[in-house]
């Protein structure tokens, strides 16, 4: 289920919005696409934090609390809240 998805995400949304990833120029388009990758990273690391706990946290750890401190201490403490974080693109 999980690889799936993941083939799925890659081989259909990135191959998709490569062009918009790969430009120079940092405009809406293209934190757009940034965003949209974030939010479902983010969300499967919540629907995978009751099967694959681990896995989940991790992840959550890395895109979302290194990013953003005050946001819930763990995945399992996020789950039920609507949380919906935006990247700042820098140079």
């Amino acid at each position: 289920m999980v690889e799936s998805f993941v083939g799925d995400l890659s081989n259909w949304y990135i191959r998709m919005s490569r062009r918009r990833f790969w430009k120079n120029d940092i405009d809406e388009d293209k934190e757009s696409a940034y965003n949209t990758l974030y939010e479902v990273l983010v969300t499967l690391s919540r629907l995978l934090a009751p099967v694959l706990a681990f896995m989940a946290e991790e992840m959550y750890q890395n895109l979302v609390r290194s990013v953003f401190p005050d946001a819930p201490e763990s995945v399992h403490l996020s789950i039920g809240r609507q949380q919906i974080h935006r990247l700042s693109i820098s140079d």
